[in-house]
């Protein structure tokens, strides 16, 4: 499976949702796969999905950093449209239906398939901000 090195946000701003980041997922192997996905501050199960440098907190919480593995959104959204269109990530993998297909050409990958993702910024975080997000494959159906 191959991944992007890194999803950046941008700045985002105190009670502001970012822009929508996609990151496309691409499928090396010879089985339909589908999606594990998990994330994690500064270490597995902290509860976070980043950890920042400044602020009266220092840390965004996992269930603020979201995705849509079936539809983008693109453009400035709000709080509301952020929790209705997108779902939250977790502190513990969870498999997600992405059906994404093998590679089937060797000349060329069209296995390849978009993750949409975004972050709310709360009240009280600021500086820079890093985290981790964990994909990971499982076999999809009809393999």
């Amino acid at each position: 499976m191959g991944l992007p090195d890194s999803i950046d946000y941008g700045e985002v701003n105190a009670t502001e949702v970012s822009l929508e980041n996609i990151s496309n997922v691409t499928n090396y192997g010879n089985v339909k796969i589908n999606l594990s996905l998990s994330g994690y501050g500064f270490r597995l199960n902290d509860g976070n999905a980043m950890n920042c440098t400044l602020g009266a907190i220092k840390n965004i919480s996992v269930q603020h950093e979201k995705y849509n593995i079936t539809n983008s959104n693109p453009g400035v959204i709000d709080l509301s449209q952020f929790i209705a269109n997108y779902t939250n990530l977790t502190s513990s993998p969870v498999v997600r239906t992405f059906n994404l297909e093998y590679r089937q050409n060797d000349t060329f990958n069209e296995a390849i398939n978009a993750t949409y993702w975004r972050i709310y910024v709360p009240l009280g975080v600021a500086g820079t901000c890093q985290g981790n997000i964990v994909f990971g494959a499982t076999v999809g159906p009809g393999t």
